[in-house]
Formats: structure tokens, sequence, C-alpha cells
């Protein structure tokens, strides 16, 4: 199996593109570490998931824009598998609105969610994949960060584009260790994150993102899967600093 005796942490991994991560690299041979921040309940089918493969998890709840959270999901981490080869920052929060409307705490929200945590948690588990000289750090991304702008997005598109920055910057450091830090770019995918919406008016149709895509479909987290186990695999061994679009085409046709 590509990922016999590998450990990964998959933040966001109560729901959707995180649980569908965990479940490939379990499928592969890893041990989970399963972080969610709210959706405990999800987060225990993710854990029950995984160790019905025959793999162990291990189940944190964490606010990873925390500091302290964060330094703790990858302490306790540790302390459990003896080692860490693998991150997957995926929790990421969407408040949509228009730009006049947006109140700094959604502002905050969405910042801290998917920037700052992502900085937080490479921060926190590079020591110890430089002292094993070895890991593989996935950024989830966003469409956002390529395409035309989309109404509503400000925050999240900021974060997104900006964690792409990120990522260049952490593989550039990183290399010398060992490290390997990648992010891929989901564009339109049916999770629970893609109905939240703070302003109604801001919502857009279904029917019109399905017409945005040539394959005239949203992508299903599943489909997320195999790129985010390409880039922890060794398959992938000549690959870093880079960010994939996984859309469906639409960035192409946009």
């Amino acid at each position: 199996m590509r990922l016999d005796n590998r450990v990964a942490i998959v933040t966001g991994a109560g729901t959707g593109i995180g649980r569908e991560i965990c479940y490939s690299y379990a499928k592969e041979g890893a041990d989970v570490a399963v972080v969610y921040s709210s959706s405990r309940a999800g987060a225990e089918e993710t854990v029950a998931g995984v160790e019905a493969m025959g793999r162990r998890a291990l189940l944190i709840q964490a606010n990873i824009a925390d500091p302290v959270q964060i330094k703790n999901m990858v302490d306790v981490t540790y302390k459990e598998f003896g080692r860490i080869d693998i991150l997957v920052n995926n929790a990421a929060a969407r408040n949509n609105a228009g730009l006049l409307d947006y109140s700094v705490e959604y502002w905050d929200e969405c910042i801290n969610t998917n920037l700052r945590g992502c900085f937080l948690a490479m921060q926190a588990v590079a020591p110890i994949m430089m002292k094993q000289k070895y890991g593989k750090i996935i950024n989830v991304a966003s469409v956002m960060g390529y395409r035309p702008a989309m109404e509503g997005r400000a925050a999240y598109a900021s974060s997104k584009t900006a964690m792409m920055a990120l990522t260049k910057s952490a593989a550039a450091e990183l290399a010398q260790y060992g490290i390997f830090v990648n992010a891929f770019a989901p564009g339109t995918i049916a999770t629970p994150i893609a109905y939240q919406s703070v302003d109604p008016k801001m919502a857009v149709s279904l029917e019109r993102l399905n017409n945005c895509v040539p394959q005239r479909r949203r992508g299903e987290a599943g489909d997320m899967a195999g790129p985010a186990l390409f880039l922890a695999t060794d398959e992938s061994s000549y690959v870093n600093g880079v960010c994939f679009l996984v859309d469906g085409g639409w960035a192409a046709v946009d």
C-alpha cells in the first residue's frame, strides 16, 4: 500500500472533502488523526470509517486559529503515533456577503480559519517533519484563486489566494529538510460548506454553477481524494510548491 506505516493529520475531517481524504489515506495504509472544530458526530463517523478499514484513528477537537490548540493537536498526534508524515490543511470557513456588508467579525473568521490556521498548523508540524527528514503538507485552496471574481467571496477568495502564496513560500523554505508543501484548488464541490450563505442575496444558484463547468456537474467530495492521495505519496516525489486545479475545467473556460 502506498501509505503503509504513515501517519496523517487531516483538519476539517468531520464531513465532506476532509472525510474522503481520511478514507483514501486509510485505504492505502495510513493511520489518521481526525481533526474537527464543531461537527463531533461527523468526526466520530469518520473515525469509525477509518477503523473499519483496519487503521488506527485519533479523534481531536481543535480551533485551528488558536495556536495553543494547534500545538496540542500536533503533540497529541505525535504522542499517540510516534511520527507525523502528512498534514492536510482542509478546515475552512466561508462567509458570503457583499464587500460593503462584510463585518469585521465575518472577515476575521474566514481569514483566521483559512489562512492563519494553515500557517499555525504548518509551523507546529514542521519541526517534527524536519527531525524525520520527511513530510508532506497539503493545503486545500480554491478555484477562487484562479478565476474571475465572484460576488460575495471577498474574504474567502483573499484567504485562499494567500494560502497559495504561503504554500510556495513554505515549499521553498522546507524543501532542504525533505518536506514537500503543495496545494490543490477544488472548484465547485457539493459539500456542506458550499451551501452556507450569510446573506441569501449572495447565493449562487446550483444551475448557474453547473453551467459554469464544462462537465455540467458539480464535483463531489470524493473527487478530491485522488489529488490529495497523489500529493501524500512518493508518486509526487518531485512535485513541490505547486497548486493545481481540480475544478472540472471551470477556470479553463471562465
